[in-house]
């Protein structure tokens, strides 16, 4: 549900944590929500987070902050990867430096309802998204 796109504990949301979103993370094989929104976060999305096959929500929100390196949140791609989780139905990565185009498959193998990729760098069209039939809630608004 779109309720569950909050951040209930254990969660990191909103605690001025900076660097990279740690590998350490990858040994939480039965994880179901990563909430890493509104803190100093930098570098890419890692792909291995299509290997934690549980996840339904990821909120990566609102890292583009000033950062103390001088970083403008997380970097780099919208990992493929992502397309590989099918309990997904959360995706929220708004407000961060992200580039490139929205895969194609992003909406194939899971249960998106909630795609929020507003205020990136990202390009590409809605028609990218044709896939993501179970969407309930879309903002791809300020982008490319």
């Amino acid at each position: 549900s779109p309720a569950a796109a909050a951040c209930t504990p254990p969660c990191a949301a909103n605690n001025w944590l900076s660097g990279s979103i740690p590998d350490a993370l990858l040994s939480l094989k039965r994880l179901q929500t990563l909430g890493l929104s509104t803190n100093f976060l930098s570098g890419p999305i890692p792909t291995w987070l299509g290997e934690l096959k549980a996840l339904q929500v990821i909120n990566l929100g609102a890292n583009a902050g000033d950062n103390p390196d001088g970083t403008s949140g997380l970097t780099g791609t919208l990992p493929e990867a992502l397309s590989d989780l099918p309990e997904l139905t959360v995706l929220n990565v708004e407000t961060n430096a992200l580039v490139g185009s929205i895969p194609r498959r992003l909406c194939k193998r899971n249960k998106l309802t909630v795609l929020k990729l507003r205020s990136n760098q990202l390009e590409g069209t809605p028609q990218d998204l044709t896939q993501c039939t179970q969407l309930t809630q879309l903002d791809i608004s300020d982008n490319q």
